[in-house]
């Protein structure tokens, strides 16, 4: 699963999901052009930490992964849990850890 995060003119960021139903895998890919700012927000669902670890609204996650019920839902909270058992939850805020990358 991967947030997906690019420049739209002007100045605007659209942020998607990718790979909705790759639950062994969690990242945020963030455009070269978009600025990677330690405390400020992307779109207001990614946290920023660092240059390169960053934190994504849970809420935001199941919405638009559509995880509401069945398999899916199941899975996505199988993800959840295995984040919190590595600490890649925030108690707080439910916000899962992400690493950033560019796209290649």
């Amino acid at each position: 699963m991967r947030v997906v995060v690019t420049r739209k003119p002007p100045g605007e960021v659209d942020v998607r999901l990718a790979d909705a139903d790759d639950f062994d895998h969690f990242s945020v890919e963030i455009d070269r052009s978009v600025p990677v700012v330690a405390g400020e927000t992307i779109g207001g669902i990614i946290r920023l930490e660092s240059p390169s670890q960053g934190w994504v609204d849970q809420r935001w996650l199941r919405e638009a992964g559509h995880f509401a019920s069945g398999e899916r839902l199941a899975a996505f909270e199988k993800m959840v849990l295995l984040a919190k058992r590595h600490g890649w939850l925030d108690a707080t805020s439910g916000e899962i850890a992400a690493h950033l990358s560019a796209p290649e």
